[in-house]
């Protein structure tokens, strides 16, 4: 399978290969890629593609990798959409989101949302577990979930922190 550079109509790059149409980033897997095609998921090894599902979505981005249980994460149309990295097009969690970033609990339980104010802890319904309080109006980017806490970048001062999640309200 063959897209152009920018994203634009597919040239073809392998010989008598069929052209595919992308809708959103081209995913790293490590061991292979999954790229959202207009119609179609395709997953790309070496030289073999094979399509994983239709694709129901519109443009794909804010995409997670790497997530637990093989699941990744990306956003669409304002739904957050988690769903197993083999079959994309069957989530195990889409819901409303207009959030800024967000990224999944090391145990595959929760998501941590970041709003720009606070972060948010939901289950994968959507469902509100806890939020932290931000009474100095710290402005908050990027969240990553690890063992130890989930780090947030605090855009006001430049500074990365982290909280305990257990500790939200």
């Amino acid at each position: 399978y063959g897209v152009d550079a920018t994203g634009g109509q597919s040239t073809e790059l392998v010989a008598g290969g069929p052209e595919l149409a992308i809708n959103g980033p081209v995913i790293d897997l490590r061991d292979r890629l999954l790229v959202p095609g207009v119609g179609a998921w395709v997953s790309l090894r070496g030289f073999d593609g094979e399509q994983v599902g239709a694709n129901p979505y519109g443009k794909i981005g804010l995409v997670r990798t790497r997530l637990p249980n093989d699941l990744v994460g990306f956003v669409t149309d304002g739904q957050l959409v988690i769903a197993p990295e083999d079959s994309p097009n069957t989530p195990v969690a889409q819901f409303e989101f207009s959030g800024e970033d967000f990224d999944v609990s090391p145990d595959g339980e929760s998501i941590a949302i970041s709003t720009g104010e606070t972060i948010i802890i939901t289950d994968f319904t959507g469902a509100q577990l806890g939020a932290f309080a931000n009474p100095a109006g710290v402005a908050i980017g990027s969240v990553l979930w690890l063992e130890d806490g989930i780090y947030f970048v605090d855009e006001s001062s430049g500074v990365v922190r982290v909280v305990d999640p257990d500790a939200a309200a």
